[in-house]
């Protein structure tokens, strides 16, 4: 698996889900902003935390704080021109960046041979990648591995783009949040797919090593 999501590591979801935002979301759904949560039909954080989970998975964006494990082929590295972007929005720190040998050992992978865009979406670029992995082991499908945290520490980090997204799909799910009904669910409103088309990040340089696995990705 290219890529392992260390879920002991996210963030509560209470450093993004202000009070403020749950009265905005609140008065979106159609009630008193001033409503106490025990009032409503619904958990109404668990609704949000179920609408950021479903924009993580649609934007390629982590929102709450987590840490990724992503292990990559060598020619993830062999772009013309020499970066590396890295998926799931903005990187707030890289813990380890290494790579198998052919001798079967890990070497490590300096921070002074490379540099480290972390704004959206993250990138890693070095003059000759080439030079740096002189010694890999390239007939690994996934010998290099980089660990990194992703994801925003406020509310007010997160693009004003995903926030409206969140309210537009609370209310969508709120709406059709009965078991039962007279017919099947509708489609997700275009309004929502309007914006979660507008924030996809990465090209496929980021995603297409974990596109095809993102739906069984290892989250332990």
């Amino acid at each position: 698996m290219p890529l392992y999501v260390d879920l002991s590591t996210e963030a509560a979801a209470s450093t993004l889900i202000t009070p403020e935002f749950v009265a905005d979301v609140k008065r979106n759904i159609g009630f008193d902003p001033e409503t106490p949560d025990s009032d409503l039909p619904m958990n109404i954080t668990g609704l949000i935390n179920t609408c950021m989970t479903i924009c993580e998975k649609e934007q390629w964006r982590f929102l709450l704080r987590k840490t990724a494990n992503l292990s990559l082929p060598y020619e993830a590295f062999l772009s013309a021109d020499r970066l590396m972007v890295l998926p799931f929005g903005r990187v707030t720190s890289l813990t380890s960046f290494s790579y198998k040998k052919y001798d079967g050992t890990t070497a490590n992978v300096s921070s002074a041979a490379y540099t480290v865009y972390p704004h959206e979406p993250s990138k890693l670029w070095c003059k000759d990648w080439s030079a740096l992995f002189t010694d890999i082991d390239n007939e690994q499908p996934y010998p290099i591995t980089i660990t990194y945290q992703t994801g925003y520490s406020s509310f007010s980090e997160i693009p004003r783009s995903t926030v409206q997204a969140i309210k537009i799909l609370a209310y969508h799910l709120f709406e059709f949040r009965d078991a039962v009904s007279d017919g099947p669910v509708a489609e997700l409103p275009q309004g929502y797919c309007a914006l979660r088309d507008h924030n996809l990040l990465n090209d496929m340089r980021a995603i297409k090593y974990v596109a095809e696995d993102w739906t069984k990705v290892s989250r332990g």
